[in-house]
């Protein structure tokens, strides 16, 4: 049985984003899910996400984000974006996941292979930041979620 550590919990949900104003309409909610290998019945191992009893360094997990607007109008052009928590390093989309724009910096936002760290091409484990822009409104009510993968340090 895996035991919960409580500290590492912690740290990775103290980063999770909050809505961007009192009087916004949109909630964010963060989820954590650890990649773990199954065995399946036919004899081949399988990744499921399961949600974390215990994490250590070097475990994969998903980190989603749930948006949601508690709003009753449309809300048009929302862009979710979420640091990425000290203890993890990035390591990529969520499988089935939207690509996110990434930042080494917390600033400049581009695709990965667009970004340089002191003149070297930058690499997942560079990205500070992530940034993914909704496409249609968000109508009153409705919900949605990003996500990506990241290692425990």
């Amino acid at each position: 049985m895996i035991r919960l550590h409580r500290c590492c919990i912690a740290l990775l949900m103290a980063s999770a984003p909050v809505a961007a104003s009192a009087a916004s309409p949109i909630e964010l909610t963060a989820r954590v899910l650890v990649e773990q290998r199954q065995a399946a019945a036919d004899g081949t191992t399988r990744i499921v996400l399961v949600p974390p009893a215990r994490v250590t360094p070097g475990d994969a997990i998903v980190y989603t984000l749930i948006y949601r607007n508690t709003g009753s109008q449309p809300v048009p052009d929302l862009v979710v974006a979420s640091p990425v928590p000290g203890n993890l390093l990035y390591a990529g989309p969520a499988e089935k996941a939207a690509v996110p724009e990434v930042s080494v910096d917390g600033k400049a936002f581009a695709p990965l292979a667009q970004l340089r760290v002191d003149g070297r091409p930058a690499i997942a484990a560079d990205v500070r930041a992530l940034r993914w822009r909704i496409a249609a409104p968000l109508t009153g009510g409705a919900a949605g979620q990003v996500a990506f993968r990241a290692i425990v340090k």
